[in-house]
C-alpha cells in the first residue's frame, strides 16, 4: 500500500536535487529527497561557474560558498578556466559580480545546499534506493528499498529524477539519456596524506584539487575521443 508522504519526492541528493528541493521548499511545498547512498562520496566536480554563483547569490548562498572556498584554498578564484586541454575561457571579461571560477569540491556544495534544504523544512532519507515508479490518477508511486532492506512504496503528487545518467526515474518514464556517447570523461582519486603544496590549481589546469585535512582529492580530466573510436573518416565521392 502506498504511503503518501510529500507533495514532491526528489530522487537523488546531489547538488541538482538539493537545489530543486530548496526552491520547492522555499515556496511552501512539502519535499522529500531519497538518496541511495549512506553519506558523502568523493568529489565529482571541483568548481562553481559564474552563472552558478549568480544563481546562488539570488538565494543568499554565494557568501557561504565563498567563505568555505577560502577556508579550503589560499587562492580559491580563477579568472581563466581551462578544462581537458580545450582553449581557455576568460571569465574576467564577463559583465557580472562573479567574473571568476570558484574552486569548491562538489561535496562542500552539497553540504551547504543540504543544510539550507533542512532549514527550509525539507526531509532527506539516506540509504533509500528507488527501484521503480508508476503513476496513476492519485499521483506517483515510488518503490524503494530502505536501510534495513525492507521494501516500501512512497507516494507524492510529483517526482523529480535528479540522480545522474543511470536514472531509474528516467528509465521508468522512457526518457533517453543524451550523454551516452559523451567524449569527455573524468577520474576522481583520493591521493592520501601528501604535501598539500604538491598540486596547484593555478599552474596545473588538468587537476582540480580539494585540499582537505591530511589529504588531497584531485579530479584529473582526460579527453577521450570515444565517439570517434574505431570509425573511419568518410571518403569524398
Amino acid at each position: 500500500m502506498t504511503e503518501f508522504v510529500a507533495d514532491v519526492i526528489i530522487v537523488g541528493a546531489g547538488p541538482c536535487g538539493l537545489f530543486v528541493g530548496c526552491e520547492l521548499a522555499q515556496a511552501g511545498v512539502k519535499v522529500l529527497i531519497l538518496e541511495k547512498r549512506s553519506g558523502p562520496t568523493l568529489p565529482r566536480a571541483g568548481n562553481l561557474q559564474p552563472r552558478v554563483l549568480k544563481i546562488f547569490d539570488c538565494r543568499g548562498l554565494a557568501e557561504g560558498v565563498e567563505a568555505r572556498a577560502r577556508e579550503l584554498h589560499s587562492k580559491p578564484r580563477a579568472s581563466i578556466g581551462i578544462w581537458a586541454g580545450f582553449p581557455g575561457v576568460r571569465y574576467d571579461v564577463l559583465e557580472t559580480r562573479f567574473p571568476y571560477m570558484l574552486f569548491l569540491a562538489q561535496i562542500e556544495t552539497k553540504n551547504i545546499l543540504a543544510e539550507r534544504f533542512l532549514q527550509l523544512g525539507g526531509e532527506i532519507r539516506l540509504q533509500h534506493e528507488v527501484t521503480t515508479l508508476t503513476q496513476d490518477h492519485c499521483g506517483v508511486h515510488i518503490d524503494c528499498i530502505g536501510p534495513d532492506g525492507s521494501h516500501q512504496t512512497l507516494g507524492s503528487r510529483y517526482a523529480v529524477g535528479a540522480h545522474g545518467a543511470r536514472s531509474t526515474v528516467r528509465d521508468a518514464v522512457g526518457i533517453a539519456c543524451l550523454c551516452a556517447n559523451q567524449m569527455n570523461h573524468s577520474y576522481t582519486s583520493r591521493l592520501g596524506p601528501i604535501p598539500l603544496d604538491h598540486f596547484d590549481n593555478d599552474t596545473d589546469p588538468s587537476i582540480m584539487v580539494n585540499k582537505g585535512p591530511g589529504s588531497v582529492y584531485a579530479k584529473v580530466m582526460k579527453r577521450i575521443e570515444q565517439s570517434n573510436r574505431g570509425r573511419k573518416e568518410p571518403q569524398p565521392k
